[in-house]
């Protein structure tokens, strides 16, 4: 009797790899790209961009004593010098940078911490802009996840927070960006960025806005990214309520500063979301503010709109934040010995 050779071959015997060569191979870059972004994360040349990350390494950071806590977005990180502004003082500084926080936002993260901290410090500096005042748009909308992460962080952001490459994807995507500037490679993206037209783009005669809504040093924002931060614009004073309570609460000084910026910002809010208007957010901040017992350092015209100062519309350029850090020192330390 003949057996069927397709049943019962040598052949059917052979183990066969469960993962293919492919997967295997992808399985190691992954893992290798992980590694990376933990180291550094770990170096901080990296940082994470997941809101309950951000809020548990505050609340990890905050264990170890300074005098000063700092708390605001990108434009803090721009703007200070960490390791300067200690120098200057004489004193520890920890820089808490966010992403996308309101000041609402802000300011709740930092009653969290010092509820959980032994180590208090002696004063609260928020920097902020008037984009981080309102209470509707795209800031809004992303604070909502720094309040979930406070109050009762959820366990999928938790486990997405512990894969490195996926916590510092903000971070990695924009460190792609700068490299391909510098290679050139992003006239093509900046053509393809929407910008206003020029019609509707100039608020007053010789103002800063230029052909096609850029700014004579060139400034390139996103038009509609501008717009979503002011969507129904509405003064925002849960942050005060916060702050007048922390006054009752916290024996310590509580500044806001607001960080230079260009006139490109302001001129383009201005004209097309007239209830954004800057001089009137900022004399409500400045009053809001008096009345929860807090100081407002205004250095948001300290620098003339120039390409010279400014990587783009928001941002100083590193060489300047030195220069900027050495500026604001006396005034945090004038609180700060004032308060002592």
């Amino acid at each position: 009797m003949k057996w069927p050779s397709s049943t019962f071959s040598f052949d059917t015997l052979r183990f066969r790899p469960a993962w293919p060569r492919a997967w295997l191979l992808c399985i190691a870059v992954i893992t290798l790209l992980n590694w990376g972004a933990h180291a550094g994360l770990a170096a901080k040349v990296l940082y994470t961009s997941v809101p309950t990350g951000l809020v548990q390494d505050v609340y990890a950071r905050a264990q170890e004593p300074a005098s000063l806590w700092l708390f605001g977005n990108s434009t803090l990180d721009a703007s200070i010098d960490e390791a300067g502004l200690e120098r200057s003082l004489g004193a520890e500084v920890h820089k808490f940078v966010l992403g996308s926080a309101t000041f609402g936002a802000m300011a709740r993260l930092a009653r969290a911490t010092l509820e959980r901290s032994s180590a208090k410090p002696a004063q609260l500096v928020f920097f902020v802009t008037k984009d981080d005042f309102n209470a509707h748009g795209s800031r809004a909308s992303a604070s909502a996840r720094y309040l979930r992460a406070i109050e009762d962080p959820i366990l999928s952001e938790r486990v997405l927070n512990a894969i490195p490459l996926y916590a510092a994807r903000y971070s990695i995507r924009q460190k792609l960006r700068t490299a391909l500037a510098g290679a050139g490679g992003s006239a093509a993206a900046r053509e393809s960025r929407p910008r206003p037209t020029s019609a509707a783009a100039a608020p007053a005669e010789g103002g800063a806005m230029g052909e096609g809504g850029a700014t004579e040093d060139a400034f390139d924002f996103k038009s509609t990214y501008l717009a979503n931060l002011g969507e129904h614009f509405e003064f925002d004073d849960d942050g005060f309520a916060v702050l007048a309570e922390l006054a009752h609460t916290w024996q310590g000084e509580i500044i806001v500063v607001h960080p230079p910026v260009t006139q490109a910002v302001w001129e383009w809010q201005d004209h097309f979301v007239p209830a954004f208007d800057s001089q009137h957010v900022r004399a409500r901040l400045r009053s809001r503010l008096q009345e929860a017992g807090g100081v407002f350092l205004d250095f948001s015209e300290f620098y003339p709109s120039s390409a010279r100062y400014f990587k783009d519309a928001y941002h100083l350029r590193s060489s300047f934040a030195s220069e900027f850090t050495a500026r604001i020192a006396p005034d945090l330390k004038r609180c700060l010995v004032a308060r002592q």
